[in-house]
C-alpha cells in the first residue's frame, strides 16, 4: 500500500521571507481604497445618527462633498470602491495558496469564521440599539470564510486524488516493466514530487474552471437575484426575497469566483512563492 503524501515545504526559521512586491502593491492600493471608503461611511453615518447639529458640521459636510462625483473622479468614491472590490477575494485566493501543510487552510478558514461571527454579533447589537439596518448577515468576511472552508476541503480532496493516481501508476508499471513497451519501462517517479506536481496542476485547472463559472453566472444573471419566491436561507448564495437586509452583503455568486480564480493564479504562477517581476 502506497503511503499518503501530504504536501509540505521545509522551512528555515532564520530565512527571510521573499516578498512578492506586485501583490503587496495591489494589496496596499486595495487597503487604501477600503480605508477611504469606510472613513466616509463612518463619518457620514455617525454624523447623521447623532443629530442635525453634528450632521451639519463642516467635518461631515466636507466628507460628503469629497465623495460626490466630479471632485476627484467621474464617479463617486462609493461606486469606485464597488468596482474594485473584486481585488479583495482575488488577493485572498492567491495568498491562501502560500501554505506549508494541508492543515493551514483549515486554520485560516477557522480564524475567518470566528471574525465573521464577531462581526455579525457586534453589528447586531449596533443595529438593535443605535443604527437600524447595520446588521451584517453575510458580508465580505463571511464570504471569504466560506470560500476558504470550501478550498480547504477541495484541496484535501485533490491531494487524495493525486495519491490515488500515483498508486494506480505504480501498481501497473511494475508488471508492465518487463514488456517491450518502453513507456512503461521507465522508473516509477518519486511519490512526493509526483503528488506535489499533480496537485498543483489539478488545483490550478479545477479552481480556474469553478471560479470562472461562478463569475460568469453571477455577472450574467446579475446576482443577487431578488424574488418573493426565494427563501432567505439561500442568501449566502445570492438568492433573496425583498425582506432581506444586510449592512454588508457579498454573496458567493459571483464574489467567491474571484477567490477561486485567485487560487488558480497562485497555484499556476506563484507555486515558488516568488515575484514574477524583477
Amino acid at each position: 500500500m502506497q503511503q499518503q503524501i501530504q504536501i509540505t515545504q521545509s522551512q528555515n526559521p532564520h530565512k527571510q521571507k521573499n516578498r512578492i512586491w506586485e501583490l503587496d502593491f495591489v494589496r496596499g492600493v486595495a487597503m487604501l481604497f477600503m480605508f477611504v471608503f469606510h472613513y466616509h461611511f463612518v463619518v457620514s453615518t455617525l454624523g447623521h445618527m447623532f443629530g442635525d447639529s453634528l450632521a451639519q458640521s463642516g467635518f461631515v459636510k466636507a466628507s460628503d462633498a469629497f465623495f460626490e462625483p466630479g471632485i476627484l473622479f467621474d464617479k463617486s468614491m462609493d461606486q469606485l470602491f464597488l468596482s474594485l472590490v473584486f481585488f479583495f477575494p482575488l488577493l485572498s485566493g492567491i495568498t491562501s495558496t502560500f501554505h506549508t501543510t494541508d492543515i493551514k487552510p483549515f486554520s485560516k478558514a477557522g480564524k475567518f469564521v470566528l471574525v465573521a461571527g464577531a462581526i455579525s454579533l457586534v453589528s447586531f447589537v449596533i443595529d438593535q440599539n443605535f443604527a437600524p439596518g447595520l446588521y451584517i448577515r453575510f458580508g465580505i468576511i463571511h464570504m471569504l470564510a466560506l470560500s476558504m472552508l470550501l478550498y480547504a476541503f477541495l484541496a484535501m480532496w485533490t491531494n487524495h486524488l493525486c495519491n490515488k493516481i500515483f498508486s494506480f501508476i505504480a501498481s501497473h508499471k511494475r508488471p508492465l516493466a518487463t514488456t517491450t513497451n518502453a513507456i512503461f519501462s521507465k522508473p516509477i517517479p518519486d511519490q512526493q514530487k509526483f503528488v506535489q506536481k499533480c496537485t498543483q496542476i489539478t488545483q490550478a485547472i479545477f479552481f480556474a474552471v469553478i471560479g470562472l463559472v461562478m463569475i460568469i453566472i453571477g455577472l450574467a444573471l446579475d446576482f443577487p437575484l431578488i424574488n418573493t419566491k426565494y427563501s432567505n436561507t439561500w442568501a449566502w448564495l445570492g438568492l433573496i426575497n425583498g425582506s432581506y437586509t444586510s449592512g454588508d452583503y457579498y454573496p458567493m455568486l459571483p464574489y467567491a469566483g474571484y477567490f477561486f480564480v485567485g487560487i488558480a493564479i497562485g497555484k499556476a504562477f506563484y507555486a515558488s512563492r516568488k515575484s514574477l517581476l524583477p
